[in-house]
């Protein structure tokens, strides 16, 4: 039983380990595939942390406190993301996620991430319009 356990304990470490590990060598420009998003509903919060891990690894201002805003906000848009939208559902979409990032971020942070086209397309969503 302790050994049930503690293999447990071992596999949430090395799951949390390899986790972190990944969301630091990841990039904004590992856009996630639409259909990708559409397949795995279950597993949206994973797309949720690596947005935010994007944001506090490339933006030293980030404060963690807004983590749990965030959250919500990434996991709208992947949520949203999971339904069939048209083009017309996907800009009201962005434009949303835009006013919401940069209330939560503050016009500082947010005109910085904006200069990060990459960054910015994939937390905005934007990146999907052209696709």
């Amino acid at each position: 039983m302790i050994s049930n356990k503690l293999n447990q304990i071992m596999k949430k470490i090395l799951l949390s380990f390899l986790f972190v590990a990944f969301s630091i060598s990841m990039n904004a420009q590992n856009i996630i595939d639409r259909q990708t998003i559409k397949d795995n509903p279950n597993n949206l919060t994973e797309f949720v942390n690596q947005d935010i891990a994007i944001l506090r690894n490339n933006f030293p201002e980030f404060n963690k406190t807004d983590t749990k805003v965030l959250s919500k906000i990434f996991y709208f848009k992947y949520k949203s993301l999971t339904a069939d939208l048209s083009n017309e559902e996907l800009i009201e979409l962005t434009d949303t996620l835009k006013e919401q990032l940069k209330t939560t971020l503050g016009d500082q942070l947010y005109s910085k991430i904006a200069e990060n086209k990459d960054i910015f397309n994939r937390v905005t969503g934007t990146t999907y319009l052209t696709k």
